[in-house]
């Protein structure tokens, strides 16, 4: 809010940003706020209200952070500000494909990409762009311990791969669950590259003998440990609350022998392509199909044990 402004002029403003995007029944990314429209605009409103004094719940208050408050607070301000770099629009969904906001005469349109903690958005959630990014950073990387491989050990070599490429594939990889296998393919073809190098391995044999050996999961595998462990924490108070919501046991009408096998209730999704890729439907689907002596570990590093064991197994045929 600018110095001197009145209120009611400043939640004038607000109005017209918020106004502008419920006119569109789907989801947008706005800044670094991501809004659910219809239900999280609420939110965003009350937001602003606590920007420009006007009382709000004391426990929502204390789920919002300073830095939401600042984004909340821009949000509101002049057009010229709105079309700032800083600010991106995401439009997702066929119906998008021409979309725009018209906000005091100023014309903002849909970005083809967004970044937020270092993940790239595309409109379609195929995250294609973000793996392109990984593979190139990845190669990159793989050439200059390429030209140091000769006068490094095996175990330095190791800790460099680790360090520079195994790295940027396991970050925030769980986004990735329910992918193409076009997108996955990419990821594979750059932790295949890296064993070849570290092994010496000629690139007309076979590499899954070579990941057997070095113990690496692949990719697609190190995606599902990635949830299942994150679903581990989340069902034991281990993990933030706003996951751990997410999850529930599940509880038959009956007493049956399932009763105490720590399943997880699946949930129903209207889109299978999008909705299934959810945490709270990716994760009781995959929980659910793990051996009960897995889901019924009693700590973590046991769990995190049995479990690589087990996917190392399902990934190797074992």
């Amino acid at each position: 809010m600018k110095e001197g402004e009145e209120p009611d002029l400043y939640l004038d403003r607000v109005n017209k940003v918020v106004q502008c995007i419920l006119q569109y029944g789907g989801a947008v990314w706005f800044s670094d706020l991501s809004v659910q429209l219809k239900a999280r605009i609420l939110r965003l409103l009350r937001i602003c209200s606590k920007v420009v004094g006007h009382p709000v719940e004391d426990s929502f208050l204390h789920s919002c952070s300073k830095r939401t408050l600042r984004l909340a607070d821009r949000v509101a301000q002049d057009s010229s500000d709105v079309l700032n770099e800083e600010h991106q629009l995401l439009a997702s969904g066929k119906r998008f494909r021409d979309f725009s906001l018209n906000i005091d005469g100023s014309i903002v349109t849909p970005s083809t990409h967004v970044r937020n903690l270092g993940i790239i958005l595309d409109p379609t959630l195929s995250f294609l762009p973000h793996v392109n990014q990984i593979t190139k950073a990845a190669f990159f990387h793989l050439r200059n311990i390429a030209r140091l491989r000769p006068s490094l050990s095996f175990s330095a070599a190791e800790t460099l791969i680790h360090a520079f490429i195994t790295s940027r594939l396991d970050y925030y990889n769980s986004i990735l669950y329910g992918s193409s296998n076009n997108v996955l393919n990419k990821l594979q073809y750059v932790q295949n590259s890296a064993a070849r190098l570290l092994t010496s391995t000629r690139c007309t044999d076979h590499i899954t003998p070579v990941l057997h050996d070095l113990h690496w999961l692949p990719i697609k595998y190190r995606i599902h440990f990635k949830i299942l462990l994150t679903t581990f924490k989340a069902i034991n108070n281990l993990a933030p609350p706003y996951l751990a919501d997410l999850l529930h046991h599940h509880t038959p009408t009956r007493h049956l022998r399932s009763a105490d096998a720590n399943l997880l209730q699946i949930i129903r999704t209207k889109h299978r392509t999008w909705g299934d890729r959810a945490f709270a439907a990716a994760a009781p689907s995959l929980w659910n199909a793990l051996p009960s002596h897995i889901r019924k570990a009693n700590t973590l590093s046991s769990f995190k044990k049995a479990l690589k064991t087990h996917l190392f197994t399902l990934a190797f045929d074992l």
